[in-house]
């Protein structure tokens, strides 16, 4: 299959906007041809055909939000005259002149003022005051006028302003989907990458390497974005439920987008339980594929079911997952219903942590986590604040080749940050040959020079498991140099575990030891703090595989210690 190149214009480029919004159409019309409708295609050849000012234009209004503007706010000296850019686009229909405006949306275009003489035009036989807020003038309208829509003269013929319809936000935001692969990204990762702010790894991509299959795979993912914004807005969720479960059926749905359903459903269902509506959210979580929602399910179930019924579903969840913070919260509920039952289950071997007291001067702007890690550098060891990030940089850095591999489906696009499928159960089974090389690495001493190297090489690239500025060359050397590589496996295996929860959760502080030759983690606990379940699964784990963790608790000094 061909590769597909991306070159964004530098910002210098006074319409470097329009190159780039060009180059994604481009895309679109090459590759994804056969998921766009005939008169979309249309419109986009129509596009790119225009005139540099109209197109300028209509690439400026795509980049603002919404579809309703004010025309005397249009100033882009590119797309001057206006009034001829406008022609061009009204032709076409890319854009409305004197669209029909609901009273909300006219009045989200007013200023305060405007909204106030608006509102004693349309409503001459009420008193209002102009201390009235903006808010409570568009209130008093809607209460009004309705949901009536009708032409900007017909509500107000003596408006200041004219009114134009961005008839294009529907087309642009499925353009941006396909080449994204996602809503939340948008037309400025371009500008962020060319002012140096982002650079990201450059992934070989292919005609394979789409987000979606078929226009019904776009379809559903808008719609799922709609029922995800109508769940946000607080629409109710008995009806958005019933229409989301109404789609359980749609046929061949790609892994990813099968997934965002099933989150979709756990989230629903999340907000049923919320709001006490306990048959919902059971069916909700019952179809949900998503691994948090069964163990919601088994929550909501001591609330409703017998106990033996809870504790029969809670054995037969607990042999199908591997996730040691799932593992943990089914044995809760396990542990619970077999009480309830008159059962006496054996309790599960206890893990006893060491710990250590630590009494400190409170300082005031200085965490605990600081202030620990200057009492241990007092004593001639080396301590870094790093929580997880030094662990999730060396995970990077070793496997480096395997999340970059240009797997199909992983990466549609040249701004990611990571593979799609990162944090899914299949992505150690695509790679299966570059993760062993990656543990093969820790066989012999070279892989701390390759490790260096690569660090320098791919520093800065945008990675979502690397926090660049907590890591530098002489923490990634001290690193390498005193952590056995049997630790690194260790640590390594735990992340691949579940990768998204567990590159999280490790303890504060790591410290070296040059003259000993060793390292130890340290977890810090402030007072009146505590550990959570991650924190507590990953200090069990590193304790059994023989690495030496502790968790110092720190005490305030006080006049009596």
């Amino acid at each position: 299959m061909p590769a597909i190149t991306f070159k964004s214009a530098p910002v210098t480029e006074p319409l470097y906007y329009l190159h780039n919004a060009e180059m994604v159409i481009e895309w679109s019309l090459n590759h994804h041809a056969d998921l766009l409708l005939d008169d979309e295609l249309a419109l986009l050849k129509q596009l790119l055909q225009l005139e540099t000012a109209p197109k300028a234009l209509l690439f400026r209004l795509m980049m603002r939000r919404g579809e309703l503007f004010r025309l005397g706010a249009l100033s882009y000296k590119e797309a001057e005259p206006i009034s001829e850019s406008l022609t061009h686009l009204y032709r076409y229909l890319m854009v409305g002149a004197d669209p029909c405006l609901s009273i909300t949306e006219l009045t989200g275009l007013c200023r305060k003022a405007e909204c106030l003489e608006l509102a004693l035009e349309l409503l001459p036989e009420i008193e209002i005051k102009k201390s009235l807020s903006k808010a409570e003038l568009v209130n008093l309208l809607e209460e009004h006028c309705g949901t009536l829509s009708k032409p900007l003269a017909d509500w107000w013929q003596e408006c200041p302003f004219n009114v134009i319809r961005f008839n294009c936000r529907d087309l642009f935001d499925r353009i941006r989907l396909m080449f994204f692969g996602n809503l939340y990204q948008d037309w400025s990762e371009f500008v962020a990458t060319e002012l140096g702010y982002l650079k990201y790894e450059s992934v070989e991509l292919s005609s394979d390497s789409r987000a979606f299959r078929s226009r019904a795979e776009v379809n559903h993912y808008l719609y799922l974005a709609d029922v995800q914004n109508g769940l946000k807005q607080g629409e109710s969720i008995e009806v958005l439920a019933e229409q989301v479960l109404e789609r359980l059926d749609v046929a061949e749905l790609s892994p990813w987008l099968s997934e965002k359903m099933h989150k979709l459903l756990f989230e629903l269902g999340h907000q049923a339980e919320r709001e006490k509506n306990t048959e919902l959210a059971l069916h909700l979580y019952e179809y949900s594929g998503n691994s948090q929602a069964k163990l919601r399910q088994l929550r909501v179930m001591e609330k409703v079911a017998c106990p033996g019924e809870v504790l029969e579903k809670s054995r037969a969840l607990l042999e199908t997952v591997k996730q040691p913070e799932l593992h943990l919260g089914i044995n809760r509920v396990m542990k619970r219903a077999a009480r309830k039952s008159g059962l006496d289950l054996p309790a599960n071997p206890s893990i006893t942590l060491p710990k250590t007291q630590l009494t400190l001067a409170q300082q005031a702007d200085c965490s605990v986590e600081t202030m620990v890690s200057h009492h241990i550098d007092a004593e001639g060891v080396h301590s870094f604040h790093v929580e997880s990030r030094l662990m999730n940089t060396l995970f990077a850095l070793f496997f480096w080749p395997a999340i970059y591999k240009p797997v199909p489906g992983a990466y549609f696009n040249p701004f990611q940050d990571k593979p799609a499928d990162l944090y899914r159960s299949g992505f150690k089974a695509l790679r299966e040959d570059e993760i062993n090389a990656g543990f093969g690495l820790l066989e012999d001493n070279s892989y701390k020079d390759l490790i260096l190297q690569r660090f320098k090489e791919k520093q800065y690239t945008a990675c979502r498991l690397i926090h660049w500025p907590s890591v530098t060359e002489d923490l990634l050397q001290l690193s390498l140099a005193l952590i056995p590589p049997a630790d690194l496996r260790a640590l390594f295996e735990y992340m691949f575990l579940d990768l998204r929860n567990h590159r999280r959760g490790l303890p504060d502080l790591i410290c070296f030891d040059k003259q000993a030759n060793t390292y130890r983690m340290i977890e810090v606990k402030g007072p009146g703090d505590r550990l959570q379940d991650h924190q507590r699964l990953w200090l069990e784990y590193l304790h059994q595989k023989g690495i030496d963790v502790e968790v110092c608790h720190v005490v305030w000094a006080t006049p009596d210690n």
